[in-house]
């Protein structure tokens, strides 16, 4: 699991998430490793939305444009 203070690359987190889920989905985890790998999988998930925030950011700020608060909604293909 990474370590609060540690950074992984976007594609490397992930990668980690994808490896979390399958792992989580064969149910061959104990409730223990479901808890443990589930709190990995949201501390990498977080970081990886930081990230793709900051690149969004940085991006508009580059095209000139106005930045816009980050919206999750709109990048659900459910609520468009």
């Amino acid at each position: 699991m990474p370590k609060k203070d540690s950074k992984v690359s976007f594609e490397s987190g992930l990668a980690r998430i994808k490896e979390i889920t399958a792992l989580l989905e064969s149910k061959d985890c104990t409730l223990e490793q479901s808890l443990r790998l589930f709190r990995e999988g949201m501390e990498l998930s977080e970081q990886c939305r930081s990230e793709l925030e900051a690149a969004r950011h940085e991006m508009e700020i580059l095209n000139g444009d106005r930045p816009a608060p980050f919206d999750p909604d709109k990048t659900r293909p459910e609520a468009q």
